[in-house]
């Protein structure tokens, strides 16, 4: 055979593959196309269940095992009907997990206040909640234009907390693969019957290491603008396809709690190898006079703290030791500036506070659309830290915090008469500045029946402090949630027991060991639940151990 016949003969081979490929992604489009316009095997935006009222549409639930008929039942929290009914407000927040109401999912959220707020003033309204936890701006806008088709009379959109979730950022990296695997990510062949775990991705979040200073941001400058772009994109879709409704938007800024210490610190100024070995060392000493000494030591630290920033303003861990220690000198003003620069310089993750607020803020400017500006509003209540109070972790608002957000929610949707005029707002804000008490009364709700959820929150920041390399701040957090469920149910055995084994490891040795001594003599059997338990957690039991504290005939005790 001459080389001009096997010439010939590959030349055909060639056209045949080009043939195939060509054919094989014409298949592939024909299969996107069609699943795109039937949604047929796509995770569904909005749920239709079935009900002893009725029809109803909800949030689709990205966790399984929630059985969406009794999320449906909620009919004033979770769900709506399809149809609006005559003469009815029908008012639909779309967010993330503040929004959905965590950690009183289902029972509680700044949503439900507003509805019964509003109720109160002889209105009838309905606040539908479309949140959604660890939902990013993405699968907010998704929700948002969904609700539009319910012909709700306003919309109100809360997000950001999740923007710089790890199991968003990948999409944000500098490079031609994430930009190539976020393109493929989105077809909907890669998406038919998925649904995202929303704890399956905060357990992912919790894996990734946090740093303490690294040499390097999180994330790149790049990456961060271009985390901030997709914010303000989706923004400006969900008020795109309000206009084109014809539904007037509301925007929320998110709040964040400034007494959390930031996960990931970098380097931001040029220093020698040996001053940034010394830098760490000075922050590692410091960071753990925070954890562990009274406000007098904390004070005297206060110009050690001040000279690391001064050699780096840009570490995020010292800002926030820096203000700790000026609190605690009696330097509230100073330490509120030192609290929020750690803020807006936490490289992981988001905080949900500093550009991404600028940027909903500038969007409501330049869109024309109302704004509803909490952060501002918590930051004029003056202290150090404001607002400290009114959270359970680094976002989430415990019942006090919850009703606060309503209130402002609710007093701007007054001043901007975005309420019919038969309403009588006075009532309304009324009702929401009564005594907590009343208004759980007036939801059939106990603080004792909201107090799972507080524990649960807690343990679930447990677990995450068993996956990180600096698990100090998710003890601390965790024997906050664990002190609000005692609060509001002293009795609650599990609260009791976590707040006793946090407190160890937070700087309440003698207080907890006490706790415990007072538990083993009313009831050995439950002070023997939290031995079995800890082998669970080992950074907790190693950190106990570490503490000076055993256990010795079943009680806890300090070592000799």
């Amino acid at each position: 055979m001459s080389a001009a016949d096997g010439s010939r003969r590959r030349v055909p081979r060639l056209r045949l593959a080009l043939c195939g490929f060509a054919a094989a992604l014409a298949l592939l489009a024909a299969a996107e196309i069609g699943l795109r316009a039937s949604g047929a095997g796509l995770a569904p935006i909005l749920l239709r269940v079935d009900t002893a009222a009725g029809p109803r549409l909800l949030r689709a639930p990205s966790a399984p095992g929630v059985d969406p008929v009794a999320i449906a039942a909620a009919a004033d929290r979770l769900a709506c009907a399809p149809e609006k009914p005559p003469g009815r407000l029908r008012i639909i927040v779309v967010g993330e997990s503040t929004v959905a109401g965590f950690p009183f999912f289902g029972q509680l959220s700044f949503a439900r206040l507003l509805e019964h707020a509003l109720r109160a003033g002889g209105g009838d309204v309905e606040v539908v909640n479309f949140g959604r936890a660890a939902d990013s701006s993405d699968d907010v806008a998704d929700a948002a234009v969904a609700a539009l088709a319910l012909a709700p009379d306003l919309l109100v959109v809360a997000s950001g907390h999740n923007e710089f979730q790890s199991s968003y950022v990948g999409a944000l990296r500098d490079g031609v693969w994430p930009r190539l695997r976020t393109q493929l990510r989105r077809l909907a062949l890669v998406r038919a019957g998925q649904q995202r775990d929303w704890r399956a991705a905060a357990a992912e979040e919790e894996q990734l290491p946090g740093e303490a200073v690294a040499d390097a941001p999180f994330l790149a400058e790049s990456e961060f603008e271009r985390g901030v772009a997709r914010f303000r994109d989706n923004l400006f879709r969900i008020a795109v396809a309000a206009d084109a409704a014809a539904v007037p938007l509301v925007v929320m800024t998110q709040v964040a709690n400034l007494d959390v210490a930031p996960c990931a610190s970098a380097f931001r100024q040029p220093l020698a190898a040996a001053a940034r070995a010394e830098f760490r060392r000075e922050l590692a000493t410091l960071v753990a006079l925070v954890e562990s000494a009274a406000a007098p030591a904390l004070a005297a630290a206060s110009a050690r703290a001040e000279a690391l920033l001064a050699q780096d303003p840009g570490v995020a861990l010292a800002q926030f030791v820096a203000a700790r220690c000026r609190e605690a000198a009696g330097d509230a003003e100073g330490a509120r500036g030192r609290y929020r620069a750690a803020l807006l310089l936490d490289g992981y993750p988001n905080r949900g506070g500093g550009r991404l607020n600028e940027t909903i803020r500038e969007f409501a400017r330049e869109a024309g659309v109302r704004l509803v500006d909490p952060e501002a509003a918590w930051l004029r209540r003056g202290g150090a830290a404001p607002g400290r109070e009114l959270f359970l972790d680094y976002c989430h608002p415990n019942l006090e915090g919850t009703a606060a957000l309503a209130a402002e929610l609710l007093a701007a949707l007054l001043a901007e008469g975005l309420v019919p005029r038969a309403i009588d707002g006075a009532a309304a804000q009324r009702w929401l500045q009564a005594p907590a008490e009343e208004w759980l009364a007036a939801l059939a709700l106990t603080r004792g029946a909201l107090a799972g959820g507080l524990v649960e929150a807690a343990l679930l920041m447990l677990g995450a402090a068993e996956a990180t390399a600096a698990p100090a701040e998710r003890w601390r957090l965790a024997r906050s949630g664990f002190g609000q469920a005692l609060q509001i149910a002293p009795t609650q055995l599990e609260a009791e027991l976590g707040g006793i084994a946090t407190g160890l490891v937070t700087g309440a040795l003698d207080e907890s060991l006490l706790r415990a001594d007072k538990l083993w003599r009313s009831d050995p059997q439950s002070l023997q639940k939290l031995a079995e338990q800890l082998p669970q957690l080992p950074r907790l039991a190693a950190a106990i151990a570490a503490a000076g504290v055993e256990w010795r005939d079943g009680r806890l005790v300090r070592k000799p």
